[in-house]
């Protein structure tokens, strides 16, 4: 990634700046005000929104009206027309019913759930959480900022998982649960809210590991571990020689 300026005082040379830790740092930041607002109006959405129904198309081989409580699939001439599903505020029955153990039908791939591939949910939210020891080299005080943030993160992650966790089992009825995994976004008051969050946080993901990535190879090709054939890597640019420039392209 480069940004080419042209040099006032000679108009035919052009110097090139790459984007360092700075400038990463506050497009972070930018990101993660973004991603704040998008979780805040979640939860005030989740305060606020009245009971309604919210349009989906399960598959009836494997998941019908008679088996799912909150699923209402009307019946015309014979034939199911489109399902809703309930969205029912705040409840203390929907929260039982969530309680229980009952996995269904994958709709996107046609395949049972377990365990494991609904705990793969989580990772989504841990993959920014080593962006700061990826970049140690570039941190102020990494003995201090390593841990304090990378447990921060850690606590931080889990109370926003927590929070959207309960406020789902109290409000969301297991049928809308299973068959829209969009359903945040037609609970909020704000609908492109959701939308915004998720490609905000999709784009803080790429560039945690474009940059964490980068300094991973800068820092074993100067160690030297695989010989002659990644020393270029560890070439360092920039006004401070603090930019591996070859790791990033290749990144």
């Amino acid at each position: 990634m480069a940004l080419f300026v042209r040099d006032h005082h000679n108009p035919l040379v052009s110097r090139r700046l790459l984007v360092g830790a700075n400038i990463f740092a506050m497009a972070s930041i930018f990101i993660f005000v973004l991603v704040m607002a998008a979780i805040v109006s979640v939860i005030v959405s989740f305060a606020i929104e009245h009971s309604f129904f919210v349009s989906i198309i399960p598959d009836f081989h494997h998941y019908n009206a008679t088996d799912s409580p909150g699923l209402y699939c009307p019946v015309l001439n014979g034939t199911h027309e489109q399902c809703q599903a309930h969205y029912t505020s705040w409840n203390e029955t929907i929260l039982h019913q969530n309680l229980k153990e009952d996995y269904g039908i994958d709709y996107s791939t046609e395949l049972r759930t377990s365990f494991q591939i609904v705990f793969a949910v989580l990772f989504n939210g841990c993959t920014g959480i080593m962006a700061g020891a990826n970049m140690s080299g570039d941190l102020k005080n990494p003995g201090f900022s390593i841990p304090f943030g990378t447990l921060g993160a850690c606590l931080f992650t889990f109370l926003i998982y927590g929070l959207l966790m309960v406020f789902t089992g109290f409000t969301c009825s297991r049928a809308l649960l299973q068959n829209n995994y969009n359903y945040l976004k037609y609970i909020n008051v704000w609908q492109p809210f959701v939308i915004v969050g998720v490609l905000s946080s999709t784009l803080s993901a790429a560039l945690s590991c474009l940059i964490g990535a980068s300094r991973i190879l800068q820092a074993v090709a100067k160690d030297n571990l695989f010989g002659i054939a990644l020393r270029g890597f560890a070439i360092m640019k920039g006004a401070k020689k603090d930019n591996p420039v070859y790791a990033l392209i290749f990144s």
